[in-house]
């Protein structure tokens, strides 16, 4: 029984209370020995009585390094069921925790296994994922722990993690729900001490009580320290961190310990695992004589271990710290060469050992833990392969090599989300002696960091002359890399004309194979209006070649999107999506997502918009893309600003410029602004909503984007004529004629031919509105629906009513139909004010559902079962169903059969 817990204990039996129902996470945070363990090992006991399956994991130091360490003691149980997972799932799996050797092509398809492994296995009651010590697990680990948290409300799962206080842990970016657990209160203290340690003077009690300050395991361990000493010199000693006194304690205890015992513990101190029978046989090693399990007694006796069987296993994860720091650097580097010894069947493990034992340069450790990188890579945990490789150029006698390996470590941190990480490796690397061709890699590892935001427009130049450099010297691959990433920093950071032509003519000069997609993409966003056409030309032609992979397939819709084929992009987009998600390429799939989103909020069809602007929003945290989280958070405003939620677009974009403000991400302030000046408009705010719109024409905004500037040319037209402003707008619109005569862009074209209708006068109004329908907006209904709207609206202000009525019930309708209820709303009112008595518009399902619950009606509606949908969305078969219940119930249906009829009512 745990004392002083029962608030905690009440609610660890309340979710185990719930769990066949309803599963969920939770982060236990605290101080060292507060009782974080006892109180995960007293859950796991009691759903043990329950029958639920529990698992564990426990994080320790010496594997925080190793990829899939933790996730491998989680899951080594299910093994047997491993084979139940669909062909890729499985063999990533496997190769992930190193049961083959297939190559992981993105750790998400790893952690899509562990989910779908794991909700099989709930089928047959729930499952309890036991986490202690967290902020020890491996990276690899931590993700998919963080990616699973999120997925088990609607499971019979639940997740309990254990985590002490101190530096961020991977695990915290997941954002999971976390509890406090603080220290006992003083009768608690009292009572645990009490029952622990018998004979103590009053004096002394009052210490202990005093120094533990409600810690559980200094309350059990001080007093333990106490005995043999002299009766005042605990009463006397001077204060210390709680840590360090329990260290401290626990290294005299080690200090006492018979030479085969403290051998045996400085071991397990080391050993990558807990096996008794290695761990003694290194002990051997290190005395010269037998080590069995009952030269351990006195350590167990001494609290340093549990009673030790096939593992030994320390008693407090302090105990491991103690005995290193009592070992001291020497002896802990002897041990781990005994290790490297012992396991040299095992190449990977024989590299690590042998590079912690080694204080001297070696060529051949440092060749063996870069291959080890490698085929860490390779099982998706580049984090392990950092390590891996930055310990290989610390042994490296040849300084070339030296530079090349850490490098690679830098190289393989851009895909880790550790910009620290990143900075230290580079400019470690920058301060080695260099080939020209090592110097290009690091320019491009800080160019190619979360899209290259931030760097500077000067370097955009320097590297695009490196790249030319690199290509001469013959590394072309090398060169469109770097070429790569200066272009995609046109797109994202705003880096002026001069900048953007000398990138395109990097670009012309070294893309050999003009159909490649990042060389028509890079094209696209160094110079979307001067090669606009070639730009689509060359979509077109590439997106028939039938060996195009996901990847290129999302990068030609990115690039369909900046030369003005909207629907282009939509189109290659969803064909994208299907496989990005069987591929589990989740970082890609954001981006994706995102490009999506932006395409139908500017059509606008927003119940397109709505599921994907979210999942986006979702992955991109998930995949920690802070700049492309932006991205999705603006395309959100613009969605709210076209449904009419003018407060919730007012905090979406404030929330991407936040982020976006500080490195001057143009095109994400660019998207915010714009979702403002829409919001401004369904206020009514005309003159404000002009004045954001003409910032976005300004080169010396920080909202001005090249190719996202001119999308906004029918709302700034509204808000000139509204405002009665429209001189004001005539050098900006003749900038937009030239830009739509210069690149074509269907969208610009399309929106021009509303915006001169918007803008005229009134004897050339329906001659324009002629040209208006005769260029084709049938693909476009938003924009065909806001040309019904201003001629009707002009043809009631020449009180041709009758005239008008018909326009306006055209524009009510389609934007009854996408969902656009500001627009819907202003063609009532132009409608009664024509005469005409009109009905208010129905709710649709979007308004009444979540953005996921409607992305899960819509793709049930088309028929994909429950696991079929679960599969594209990362979510398990009964998050799906759970869901669908929901929307069941919102909707006011009883079955999926309903759901077709129930999302077309409008």
């Amino acid at each position: 029984m745990l004392i002083g817990r029962d608030t905690e204990m009440e609610r660890f039996d309340s979710m185990l209370g719930e769990l066949p129902v309803a599963g969920g996470a939770l982060i236990l945070r605290g101080e060292a020995g507060v009782g974080k363990s006892a109180l995960l090992a007293e859950v796991a006991r009691r759903a043990a009585d329950l029958g639920y399956r529990v698992l564990r994991t426990v994080g320790l130091e010496l594997e925080a390094d190793l990829p899939f360490a933790g996730l491998h003691q989680l899951l080594h149980p299910l093994r047997q069921h491993f084979n139940t997972l669909p062909p890729k799932q499985r063999d990533s799996l496997k190769a992930a925790l190193g049961i083959n050797d297939a190559e992981v092509s993105d750790g998400y398809i790893v952690a899509l296994a562990a989910l779908n492994l794991l909700t099989e296995i709930a089928q047959a009651g729930p499952v309890v994922l036991i986490v202690d010590d967290a902020q020890w697990l491996d990276a690899a680990t931590s993700s998919v722990l963080g990616f699973l948290g999120h997925r088990l409300a609607s499971e019979p799962i639940l997740l309990l993690a254990a985590q002490r206080i101190g530096p961020a842990a991977r695990i915290d970016e997941a954002q999971l729900p976390d509890l406090d657990i603080g220290p006992l209160p003083p009768a608690a203290s009292g009572e645990l001490l009490d029952r622990n340690a018998h004979g103590l003077s009053d004096a002394l009690r009052e210490r202990v009580l005093l120094e533990a300050a409600g810690n559980p395991l200094a309350l059990i361990e001080l007093p333990a320290a106490a005995d043999g000493a002299e009766p005042d010199e605990m009463l006397t000693a001077p204060w210390l961190p709680m840590t360090a006194r329990l260290e401290r304690s626990y290294g005299e205890r080690i200090q006492g310990l018979p030479p085969r015992a403290r051998a045996a513990l400085e071991a397990a101190a080391v050993y990558d695992r807990s096996d008794a029978a290695e761990i003694l046989a290194a002990a051997r090693a290190l005395v010269g004589s037998p080590v069995g399990l009952g030269d351990l007694l006195p350590a167990v006796e001494a609290r340093l271990i549990d009673a030790p069987g096939r593992e030994i296993a320390f008693h407090h994860p302090l105990v491991r710290s103690a005995v290193r720091q009592v070992a001291g650097p020497a002896r802990i580097r002897e041990v781990h060469g005994i290790f490297a010894e012992l396991v040299t069947s095992e190449i990977d493990r024989w590299a690590w050992h042998a590079s912690l034992a080694s204080d001297q340069p070696d060529e051949a450790i440092a060749a063996a833990l870069e291959d080890a990188a490698v085929r860490a890579q390779r099982r998706g945990s580049n984090t392990g392969a950092v390590f891996a490789f930055e310990r290989a150029s610390q042994l490296s006698p040849d300084a070339e090599r030296r530079a090349d390996r850490l490098l690679k470590a830098a190289e393989c941190a851009v895909t880790t989300g550790r910009p620290d990480v990143v900075t230290r490796l580079a400019d470690r690397a920058a301060q080695l002696h260099l080939t020209p061709q090592q110097a290009a890699r690091i320019t491009l590892v800080k160019a190619s960091y979360n899209e290259g935001v931030g760097v500077k427009a000067s370097d955009s130049v320097v590297v695009a002359e490196l790249a030319e450099s690199v290509a001469a010297g013959g590394d072309h691959e090398l060169a469109m890399k770097m070429i790569w990433h200066i272009s995609l920093r046109s797109y994202w950071n705003e880096p002026g004309e001069a900048v953007r032509m000398r990138v395109l003519r990097a670009v012309e000069v070294l893309s050999t194979d003009p159909l490649e997609a990042r060389s028509i993409c890079a094209t696209a966003y160094s110079a979307p209006i001067a090669r606009g056409r070639v730009v689509r030309d060359r979509c077109e032609t590439a997106l028939q070649r039938p060996d195009l992979g996901a990847f290129e397939m999302a990068t030609l819709g990115a690039a369909a999107v900046q030369a003005g084929a909207l629907d282009v992009a939509v189109t290659v987009e969803e064909a994208a999506f299907a496989r990005l998600r069987e591929e589990g390429r989740l970082h890609t799939l954001a981006k994706a997502l995102g490009a999506h989103a932006y395409s139908s909020a500017q059509l606008g069809n927003v119940n397109a918009a709505i599921p994907t602007a979210e999942e986006s929003v979702r992955l991109s945290v998930e995949t920690g893309q802070p700049y492309m989280h932006a991205f999705a958070l603006a395309c959100q405003a613009r969605v709210a600003a076209l449904r009419g939620r003018v407060e919730e677009c007012d905090e979406l974009a404030r929330r991407a410029e936040q982020i976006a403000a500080p490195v001057r991400c143009s095109n994400v302030l660019s998207i915010a602004q714009h979702a403002r000046v829409q919001a401004a408009l369904s206020r009514g705010e005309f003159d404000e909503a002009l004045d954001r719109a003409l910032r976005m024409h300004d080169p010396t905004d920080a909202t001005y984007q090249l190719a996202l500037k001119n999308y906004n040319v029918v709302d700034l037209s509204v808000a000139a004529m509204r405002s009665g402003r429209i001189g004001e707008v005539a050098t900006v619109m003749a900038g937009i004629e030239e830009d739509a005569r210069v690149s074509g862009s269907p969208e610009l074209l399309a929106g021009l031919a509303v915006s001169r209708l918007l803008v005229a006068a009134d004897e050339h109004v329906e001659d324009l509105y002629q040209a208006a329908v005769d260029a084709d907006l049938s693909s476009r209904p938003f924009l065909r629906a806001r040309s019904e709207l201003a001629i009707g609206l002009w043809l009631r202000r020449q009180r041709r009513a009758l005239e008008a009525r018909r326009y306006l019930r055209m524009a009510r309708d389609t934007f009854d139909i996408l969902g656009l209820h500001t627009w819907s709303n202003h063609s009532r009112i132009e409608l009664r004010a024509a005469g005409e008595r009109t009905t208010e518009p129905q709710s649709s399902p979007a308004d009444v559902l979540t953005p996921q619950e409607f992305q899960i009606a819509r793709m049930a509606g088309t028929g994909l079962t429950n696991r079929e949908i679960g599969k594209q969305l990362y979510i398990s078969h009964r998050t799906v169903g759970a869901h669908l219940a929901s929307v069941y119930a919102k909707l006011g249906i009883g079955s999926r059969v309903q759901l077709s009829d129930a999302l077309a009512r409008k």
